[in-house]
């Protein structure tokens, strides 16, 4: 065995084998369970139906048999002389035709008489053939009755055997006696063409037809070829002046040479030129041109010198006249000529015409007669041929009569006892397989249909906006009253955890501008956004912010169902201008939560929400809250909403997992996002396993069409909305509008985590740190000097009863709060809004608490706690010092040295962690 390779290279691990592939896997594995899980009874009933049809098909169809007969062909002894057969497999296919011919059918039935004669009624049957290995024809016969089945196989193959001897010998005779008169009827016809053969040949002699033919037709063309010659030259003369004759223009251009004459025409006078060309090539005309020029040039130098009067120039004028004559004689001949020419030509062509005419009907003549002896040649051979054809079909005929293969049967009516279908186990199991396969088809086919979604990541790319948290669905159990509220459960209940998650992602989101007016809706109604708005707004309230929840749904709005408060007075009155809204605001069981509820329905709700007082509402609101609250209607086919876009901060869109249609919430976000108003995003709420999966029908009538409870008073017709709020019937207190630092204590102290602390460790640890830093050698338990600073704004060794806090939580001398301010609030929610105030009781223990407070941060800035202890141990701090000091039945203190936006930033560091 070779040594292992130390230097090779390590296989590539397989694609697919990682720990996030397998829980992907497992994830969609987990979404085709849930959904086969929420339509499972669809695949069942296909199932099932799938199943009981064919059941009742396998149970009611009767019992089937089978038997058959085979058939082979049994050869005749064949003679000498050479056969002629037919095609094999054209033979097989002719040979299954005829067994199930009708007259076969017909013989069988005949035989078959105690199942065919009334008022017995045959069973039912089929009827099939086939061939099997070499020369075998199986003849197989399928019937609810096997003994039927039998005989029905055992009379078709004797039936069969009857027809082919029937049949066959009269088919033989037959064909014999049309192929013999059509063989007399051709011989006929072959002498009779072969004696109009010979005949033609005599009398057209065609043995010197098609010399004098062909004789005929090259005079013709000769004679042609003459004419078309003598008429060009006759025209090209025509077409010539003297002057360009003379010239040698037919040189350039010379006429056609006329062909030789035909052996029967005189031959032409050779002692006279036989063409134009010859006619004028002895002129002198161009020579007499050049002397002429010469003379001319002559004269023309000596006119430089010489005067008319000298004999030098007479004597060259003379030649000069004398030359100008000859030039003209020389003309006037070539004019004679060439008329002469041109009639002689139109004669010659005359004479021409009638040997054309003669020598076409020579040459017509001689093809009429080729063309009829090719017609008699033609049919003498189609005759020939179709005789020869009808012998050879003859000699076929006498071959089979006494050579045909015959078929006999080798085996009669045999058949298998068993039964070979119905198949019932099997057609039970395809059944149930296809209504199993029909059923997951259709559930996956309402799948893709259907654009509900249940996944956070899948909702946040349908919709583009980011999902501020997951809400679970409560159980009925948890619900108190029919209404669920956090204040009601328990404090670490699933769904409130859930609800101060979306209030963490809400404050601690990167947003350029603080949200402060907030609009909660969503696209359908049911989708739960009554309930997350209240619980929201409750959860901001216990994180120790001013809040107001205000209901804007003026159509259906129930806010005042979860604190059981009535519907009138609310928001409709402010809108109408009949009430101020700190006369309709009510207080909760949350100290810091003020709500606002509907009020009387109006008839023209969007008419009030875009009015002026609206916005002064709002305004006015935003002086004594930390945050403002809308519960707004839905979206879809509604306005309201929209009517308050341009005064809030921001929208949270409620979706419900696996029943809002994801159709209806991208058009609600569509029409939000062309308002260019800020989406904070979505919550998605129903979070559960087994939730309600239906789709929205008339969601708007259903949901606007329920029954609600009928007011106290109604208004007759739409009421307009007023130019400016109602005055208050009340003088403004700060019991009505503020929250008390107490309350607040109050609050933050039930959602501290309570967490073991030791101290002496905590100072222990405390001394160590101090001593390295130092270099001084300190016992564990000596306090230094200078461990706790003095607070800033006290006087050192002083006890100041109430601890210093910010601008916005300082608690006003009586007589001295103006509205809006934060005052105290020691009036349970059930006393009357416009009590005074109490103010708070002194207190010696904050100032113990702020030191201890810095203390453990000492500790931290060290390294020796990590920050969750030290957000664990101060929480501690301050409930045992909240414990300490309050009174049975007096409102808690604030503690010292912390102000509502570090104790909400502690309570809020679990969720951002998370």
């Amino acid at each position: 065995m070779a040594a292992p390779n130390p230097n090779a290279v390590p296989p590539a691990p397989v694609p697919g084998t990682s720990l996030m592939d397998r829980i992907n896997v497992a994830i969609h594995l987990r979404r085709y369970l849930k959904l086969v899980g929420q339509r499972w009874w669809i695949i069942a009933l296909c199932t099932l139906s799938g199943g009981g049809y064919t059941a009742y098909k396998a149970f009611t169809t009767p019992d089937r048999f089978m038997a058959w007969s085979k058939l082979t062909i049994a050869p005749r002894l064949e003679t000498s002389r050479p056969r002629v057969q037919e095609e094999l497999n054209n033979y097989y296919d002719r040979q299954l035709e005829l067994m199930k011919n009708e007259a076969v059918m017909k013989k069988v039935l005949e035989r078959l008489r105690e199942y065919t004669t009334p008022p017995a009624r045959p069973p039912w049957y089929s009827v099939e053939t086939s061939t099997d290995r070499g020369s075998t024809f199986v003849m197989t016969v399928r019937s609810t009755d096997l003994n039927f089945a039998k005989q029905f196989a055992r009379a078709w193959a004797d039936a069969f055997v009857e027809y082919k001897t029937e049949v066959m010998g009269g088919v033989v005779s037959e064909a014999a006696k049309e192929t013999s008169q059509q063989i007399a009827r051709l011989e006929k016809q072959w002498d009779d063409i072969n004696k109009q053969m010979t005949e033609f040949r005599r009398t057209n002699n065609i043995a010197n037809a098609k010399a004098a033919g062909d004789e005929a037709q090259a005079r013709l063309s000769e004679l042609q070829h003459r004419y078309e010659a003598t008429k060009q030259e006759r025209e090209l003369l025509q077409g010539m002046s003297r002057e360009q004759i003379a010239e040698g223009a037919l040189a350039k251009n010379p006429p056609p040479r006329p062909v030789k004459s035909p052996s029967n025409q005189p031959a032409a006078d050779n002692s006279a030129p036989t063409d134009s060309l010859e006619m004028f090539s002895d002129n002198r005309y161009l020579d007499l041109q050049s002397q002429l020029k010469l003379k001319q040039a002559e004269l023309d130098r000596l006119s430089a010198f010489l005067k008319p009067a000298h004999p030098r120039w007479i004597e060259l004028s003379a030649e000069i006249d004398t030359l100008h004559q000859q030039v003209q004689n020389q003309l006037d001949q070539i004019d004679r000529r060439r008329k002469a020419r041109i009639q002689a030509l139109a004669l010659e062509e005359k004479t021409w015409l009638p040997m054309i005419d003669e020598y076409k009907k020579e040459a017509f003549h001689a093809q009429d007669i080729q063309q009829q002896y090719s017609q008699l040649q033609e049919k003498e051979t189609m005759i020939k041929n179709a005789l020869e054809n009808y012998r050879q079909e003859k000699l076929k005929i006498d071959l089979t009569s006494t050579t045909e293969d015959t078929i006999e049967p080798i085996a009669r009516g045999l058949g298998n006892p068993l039964p070979y279908e119905p198949r019932r186990a099997r057609m039970l199991w395809q059944g149930l397989l296809v209504g199993l396969a029909l059923g997951s088809a259709i559930v996956y086919l309402l799948h893709r249909l259907d654009d509900r979604m249940d996944l956070a990541e899948d909702i946040e790319a349908e919709l583009e906006e980011p999902v501020l948290g997951q809400i679970p669905q409560m159980n009925s159990a948890a619900m108190r009253d029919g209404r669920l509220l956090v204040t009601k459960l328990e404090h670490h209940n699933m769904f409130a955890e859930s609800i101060r998650g979306v209030r963490s992602a809400i404050k601690f989101g990167s947003r350029d501008t603080t949200v402060k007016v907030m609009l909660v809706s969503s696209a359908v109604p049911g989708d739960g956004k009554t309930t997350f708005t209240v619980n929201f707004a409750a959860t901001l309230a216990n994180a120790g912010h001013r809040v107001l929840l205000l209901d804007a749904d003026l159509r259906r709005g129930n806010t005042h169902t979860f604190f059981d408060h009535p519907r009138e007075p609310g928001l409709s009155e402010v809108l109408t201008g009949h009430e101020h809204w700190t006369d309709v605001v009510r207080p909760t069981e949350i100290n810091t939560l003020r709500v606002v509820h509907t009020g009387q329905i109006p008839a023209n709700p969007g008419e009030l929400l875009i009015g002026p007082v609206t916005r002064e509402l709002i305004a006015d609101v935003r002086k004594d809250f930390d945050y403002i609250i809308f519960d707004c209607p839905p979206l879809t086919s509604l306005d309201d909403t929209f009517s308050l876009v341009d005064l809030a901060d921001g929208l949270i869109f409620v979706v419900k997992s696996g029943q809002t249609s994801m159709r209806f919430a991208k058009n609600a976000l569509a029409a939000v996002r062309q308002r260019g108003f800020p989406i904070l995003g979505i919550v998605l709420n129903g979070i559960t396993p087994d939730n309600p999966y239906y789709y929205y029908s008339n969601y708007y009538h259903a949901y606007y069409s329920k029954e609600q409870p009928a007011p106290a008073s109604r208004p007759s017709g739409e009421v307009s909305p007023p130019a400016k709020m109602a005055t208050p019937r009340r003088q403004r207190t700060e019991a009505t509008t503020t929250i008390s630092i107490e309350a607040q204590a109050k609050i933050r102290t039930g959602e501290l985590a309570s967490h073991a602390a030791i101290i002496a460790e905590e100072e222990a640890k405390l001394q160590s740190f101090k001593a390295r830093r130092t270099g001084l050698k300190t016992s564990p338990g000596t306090q230094p000097a200078a461990s706790v600073p003095p607070r800033t704004g006290a006087p050192a060794g002083s006890s100041s009863p109430q601890p210093q806090l910010d601008a916005r939580a300082a608690v006003p001398a009586p007589g001295q709060e103006r509205p809006g301010q934060l005052s105290p609030l020691s009036t349970p929610p059930s006393e009357p809004l416009n009590s005074p105030p109490t103010p708070p009781a002194t207190n010696p223990e904050p100032q113990a608490l702020d030191t201890q407070i810095r203390y453990l941060k000492q500790l931290l800035d060290g390294g020796l706690i990590s920050q969750q202890d030290y957000e664990a141990r101060k929480q501690k701090k301050v409930a045992e010092t909240l414990a300490r000091s309050q009174p049975t039945g007096s409102s808690a203190p604030s503690p010292c040295g912390t102000n509502p936006a570090d104790q909400e930033a502690g309570a809020d560091s679990t969720h951002r962690a998370s």
